[in-house]
């Protein structure tokens, strides 16, 4: 069921296809990273089954607001009542920041960003563009990104990787004089053709990858 055109976000009917899989995995550990699709009942299952439930605060109702065509001030007060109720009964948050103001629970257990150094590219030479890969809707604030490109001068390049609800509005939003050489690419997903990601492998090691000394 999709819920917002301006974001493409789609609500499961139900939850009895994933509460069949825990039945099916037995977790030890359950994670909810969406608290839209029944919270309440798969915490509520997962517990019956023997298993922690650790909640992760990706965004808040703010964020969620942001990406809903109309006044933010109208969905802020029913987002929070929202993730209160997700939050009510599992047994840890997950955040960065407090989360405590929009779901009434602290973070017991930090979120971390970036790479675990295993997963680091080898040394390379810094490049002079911007790369964004990811879904291209309003709530990742990509025209905030354009606005402060534009307002701060930067002449670098901006590449974008994606699709999205979004993908007109950012891809008119970039032309230049906004956004010197910008550049819109899809994302290589497993319906794309196999002939072509080697010679769009190559292309982009090409473009995008200095060379390395061994």
């Amino acid at each position: 069921l999709q819920l917002a055109a301006s974001n493409g976000y789609r609500l499961p009917l139900g939850a009895g296809a994933l509460k069949e899989t825990l039945r099916w995995l037995r977790p030890d550990v359950v994670v909810l990273h969406d608290p839209f699709w029944r919270p309440l009942s798969v915490t509520r299952e997962a517990h019956r089954l023997g298993a922690a439930v650790v909640a992760v605060h990706h965004a808040s109702p703010a964020l969620n607001a942001a990406g809903i065509p109309g006044p933010d001030a109208v969905y802020l007060r029913p987002l929070r009542r929202i993730y209160h109720h997700a939050y009510e009964h599992v047994d840890a948050v997950m955040s960065t920041v407090d989360p405590e103001p929009d779901c009434g629970r602290s973070a017991s257990i930090k979120l971390r960003f970036g790479l675990h150094p295993a997963f680091r590219p080898g040394p390379a030479a810094r490049r002079e563009h911007l790369l964004y890969v990811g879904r291209l809707s309003l709530e990742k604030r990509i025209c905030d990104l354009l606005s402060a490109m534009a307002a701060a001068r930067w002449d670098r390049r901006l590449v974008l990787i994606g699709d999205g609800p979004a993908r007109s509005a950012i891809a008119r939003a970039m032309l230049p004089p906004v956004v010197p050489s910008p550049k819109v690419e899809p994302m290589i997903t497993s319906s794309t053709s196999a002939g072509s990601m080697p010679a769009r492998a190559t292309a982009w090691r090409t473009a995008w990858a200095p060379s390395v000394a061994p």
